[in-house]
């Protein structure tokens, strides 16, 4: 049996074909207007040769329901964005109920269900594209990987204004090294301008912790058992490294599906076999 999915992604493009057991894995730059020609190449490139021969193509993310193929004898299956995510949680080890943080291009939180039933709860405009955007901004037209490596150099307390810096301690539950303000302490007299390592650090810091803080609230309301993370923002080393030495993720540490780039799309697979098995 071939099968494949593929998750049109503000930024990203990412495909899978898998013949049983076996998957293989592309990422190619976003497609806005996908069309039958540049789909059956995606394809190919991940080892499809034929893509007419495949079982089923799910589709996911950007305007895929609109998608019409004259491919006669493949379905094209398409599922809700919520639902892939929900699904690839749930594959990446979430424990449900559970809270499904994707953080992409922007950032969507989901929260699935034990009989997979899935609802979208909140989205966020803050996300990948946000660290990028603003990464073009600070330190020029540079590559992902080049900002991740600023990253990985730079450090939050240049950058971030602490519950310490202002009250000398924490209070209450609140730590003395929680975020008062993202890149307040630029904004002191006196204070030297950020490197650009700092300033990309704390870019990552602020995304990473705004989708955390959002899903711990929605983790609270819905009592969910658990929370994860996936998303294409989260396969850059340089910012994983940020993001693990987050004093906020130290002291609540939270899973990241593997490999969190193709978790929608491998939940998108998965969602469209049990559609395609009921009866």
């Amino acid at each position: 049996m071939l099968e494949a999915a593929i998750d049109f992604g503000g930024t990203l493009t990412k495909v899978i074909v898998a013949s049983g057991e076996d998957e293989t894995r592309r990422t190619c730059p976003g497609m806005p207007n996908p069309d039958e020609t540049s789909i059956a190449g995606l394809l190919r490139e991940a080892g499809c040769a034929n893509p007419q021969e495949l079982d089923f193509l799910a589709v996911t993310g950007g305007r895929s329901a609109r998608l019409v193929l004259s491919w006669d004898d493949v379905p094209v299956v398409a599922i809700d964005e919520a639902e892939a995510t929900a699904s690839g949680g749930l594959l990446g080890g979430a424990v449900a109920p559970a809270i499904v943080v994707s953080i992409g291009t922007g950032t969507g939180i989901v929260l699935a269900r034990e009989d997979g039933t899935f609802e979208r709860l909140l989205g966020s405009g803050i996300g990948g594209g946000t660290v990028v955007g603003l990464a073009r901004l600070l330190v020029g037209d540079q590559s992902i990987a080049r900002y991740g490596a600023l990253a990985a150099s730079g450090s939050l307390d240049r950058c971030d204004l602490t519950v310490g810096d202002i009250l000398g301690s924490g209070t209450g539950p609140v730590p003395a090294d929680a975020t008062a303000a993202h890149f307040g302490r630029i904004g002191l007299a006196g204070m030297p301008l950020a490197s650009r390592e700092d300033q990309m650090a704390a870019i990552v810091g602020m995304v990473v912790q705004n989708a955390v803080r959002l899903a711990i609230s929605e983790m609270t309301s819905h009592g969910a058992s658990s929370l994860i993370l996936l998303g294409g923002f989260l396969a850059e080393p340089g910012f994983r490294s940020v993001i693990d030495a987050h004093p906020m993720l130290q002291r609540f540490p939270v899973p990241i599906a593997e490999p969190p780039e193709y978790a929608v799309v491998r939940g998108a697979l998965e969602a469209a076999r049990r559609l395609r098995a009921s009866p």
